[in-house]
């Protein structure tokens, strides 16, 4: 391995983690994954739930099934590979602090699954209120998240223990690496993003990664065409 990416089996480099102060307390409180907020709010049942509802609500509506592969997957917690990997309740992390902060400032909530999911609670409550009304999904504990006031955050982590991360989709880290290495020198130039991520396997504690709040109008999001 490079010995400008790792060293003592730890990554010389920095890697970034673009989420939500929703889940700032705890992450400053109990460290970088050390907590899974999909299993705290039970979101796994609320998604299936909404998603179930707009299948049965816009089954005739082409829009709907045009762009519901991606909430499907997500349902479905599917992953193909490296880079088409849809499951989620794992923490990821980049070497590319645009795409962290493109991630950040896209998804709403910081999350991708909460983000799908207040957007198909959304739908509902616009095109088929009657039929959300009668569910249970109006009293789920995860709606109350949906009104809470909230800023984009970034989260840096140095040193990762190469045993602490995984490739995204779960495997020997040691090949994306092998593919960091080739880009190393353009990783964090101005307007460039990577697709590289790595999935953590143990959590990092407080005292080894920062947290800064992003403000909208300083920073760039590589992913707002």
């Amino acid at each position: 391995m490079d010995a400008d990416l790792v060293e003592d089996g730890r990554l010389c480099i920095p890697l970034y983690h673009g989420t939500s102060s929703l889940f700032e307390c705890a992450i400053r409180a109990h460290g970088l994954g050390a907590l899974n907020p999909l299993d705290l709010y039970d979101a796994y049942s609320f998604f299936r739930g909404v998603f179930a509802l707009c299948e049965q609500a816009f089954e005739s509506d082409a829009e709907w099934q045009s762009c519901k592969f991606v909430p499907k997957r997500i349902a479905n917690q599917e992953s193909y590979s490296d880079s088409s990997n849809f499951q989620h309740g794992h923490t990821y992390l980049t070497p590319s602090r645009s795409s962290a902060v493109g991630y950040a400032l896209t998804n709403r909530f910081g999350s991708e699954f909460l983000s799908q999911a207040f957007r198909m609670y959304c739908l509902l409550q616009e095109r088929a209120a009657e039929l959300l009304e009668v569910s249970s999904l109006v009293k789920h504990p995860i709606v109350s998240v949906f009104g809470v006031e909230h800023v984009p955050i970034l989260v840096t982590a140095q040193n990762v223990p190469m045993s602490s991360i995984a490739s995204e989709g779960g495997g020997s880290p040691e090949k994306t690496i092998e593919e960091l290495r080739q880009f190393r020198k353009i990783l964090n130039a101005p307007g460039v993003t990577m697709n590289f991520s790595f999935r953590l396997k143990r959590t990092i504690l407080p005292d080894s990664c920062s947290i800064e709040r992003l403000d909208r109008r300083v920073e760039r999001n590589p992913y707002d065409w």
